[in-house]
């Protein structure tokens, strides 16, 4: 019996289609005008494509994957590198992958060799293949110190230029007023450094085995009763919306950067809750807040102000970003007479810990409510495994905390002992 046997022409998903190709030649290299990617059809010219621009120049790029990764390689430019010249190179530049050897890496390789890497260039580097890997807040914290101390310090320097004594002279002075701060740098410009030896950018890393500036020793500072009315008074005589987002720290004992980022489409109204993102959080985990008292008031009254922007405490020069002016603040609030005049933001957090713990909230209940995990207990197997998310416990814990405060705010307060979270 003869076995009957159909070809059908191959299909692909849409969004797998083969590029659409034509058989380049000189003539038509040398005409085209309209922008966009041709892709070579013929056999020789598998994977190279010439592109052109909006300005008339005219680019060969080889398209390869290397690594299950689709990468770009550019060999030069029409008519300085012609049709069969610019095939010749992708047909070297094509054994050199299948021997293992990815171009666009090379290429970024020996552009940096060891003699004429500039910290700025790490810097660009840096972030393009490091920062990306690591969560949103993270790369916050990373970008602010690089170009806030890093590139201005050491910009222009070569890597193998930069010594001990050059980075003692930057963190010195930081170290005199905060230990912690110039620590923090020294801990990103070590990473910056271990990237680009990994990378052979570098054999220099004059941070390695560089000592800490002092011992950090933890704040344990809250404010007291008094204190709390004082401050609450010097938040109403802030503008909006620094005195909103002041009052919700007091009130919910949430993070600086984490609240201040806060955004419209993150509350639940319907279940009065603000569910903060994972990529957000110090913690890398997402986290949940009922909204409780004071806060669901302040929200409601805010939304006449900022609604019609992405976050809530929408920065009244950039409508685009969050607020960002807490130095002046914080500054205006130490000048007011009965307010503390060591007064920081972080410390409200510390204080909510302190009277949630004297009205009671359980350590775990604290730890879940300020996401803190050494606080709640968590461990990796723990946070695995316990998905529960104290919703009910958390709005208690901030109910009691609200009222409390309320009490605080109009004199109403009763004597209670206080037990200090450090």
């Amino acid at each position: 019996m003869g076995i009957l046997l159909i070809l059908l022409p191959k299909c692909y998903p849409k969004s797998e289609d083969p590029m659409p190709k034509r058989n380049l030649t000189f003539n038509f290299v040398s005409s085209v005008k309209e922008p966009g990617e041709y892709f070579d059809a013929n056999e020789r010219g598998r994977g190279l494509l010439l592109r052109v621009f909006k300005s008339g120049h005219k680019r060969w790029e080889l398209r390869y994957r290397f690594a299950g990764k689709i990468r770009r390689y550019h060999i030069g430019y029409f008519p300085d590198l012609g049709l069969k010249d610019a095939r010749d190179e992708l047909s070297s530049l094509k054994k050199d992958i299948r021997s293992g050897v990815d171009p666009q890496g090379e290429k970024v390789r020996s552009r940096y060799t060891t003699e004429n890497m500039t910290f700025r260039e790490l810097a660009s580097v840096f972030e393009k293949e490091y920062l990306k890997r690591l969560k949103e807040s993270t790369k916050r914290d990373y970008r602010s110190r690089i170009n806030r101390h890093l590139v201005p310090a050491f910009g222009p320097m070569l890597l193998s230029e930069i010594q001990r004594g050059h980075i003692r002279r930057l963190l010195k002075p930081m170290a005199e007023k905060k230990p912690m701060h110039a620590n923090r740098v020294q801990a990103v410009l070590s990473k910056m450094f271990s990237f680009a030896l990994q990378e052979e950018f570098t054999t220099n890393h004059p941070v390695k085995g560089m000592s800490k500036y002092g011992k950090e020793t933890r704040r344990d500072r809250y404010y007291a009763k008094e204190e709390i009315r004082a401050l609450w008074s010097a938040f109403e005589q802030q503008g909006e919306p620094i005195r909103s987002l002041l009052k919700v720290l007091l009130l919910t004992g949430q993070r600086l950067g984490e609240t201040s980022r806060m955004k419209w489409s993150d509350i639940d109204t319907t279940r009065s809750l603000w569910v903060m993102p994972k990529d957000e959080t110090k913690a890398g985990r997402s986290h949940t807040i009922p909204i409780v008292g004071q806060v669901k008031h302040i929200l409601e009254a805010l939304h006449q102000i900022t609604g019609q922007y992405d976050y809530v405490f929408t920065s009244p020069m950039k409508n685009d970003r969050p607020v960002a002016d807490f130095k002046g603040a914080v500054a205006r609030i130490r000048d007011i007479d009965e307010c503390p005049d060591d007064f920081r933001i972080h410390d409200m957090r510390r204080t909510v810990a302190t009277y949630c713990a004297e009205l009671g909230v359980d350590r775990t209940t604290l730890g879940k409510l300020l996401n803190h995990r050494g606080l709640a207990g968590d461990s990796h197997v723990t946070s695995i495994y316990d998905r529960h998310e104290y919703l009910d416990e958390k709005r208690q814990a901030l109910t009691r905390w609200d009222s409390m405060l309320n009490q605080i705010i109009t004199g109403e307060q009763a004597e209670t002992k206080i037990f200090k979270i450090g």
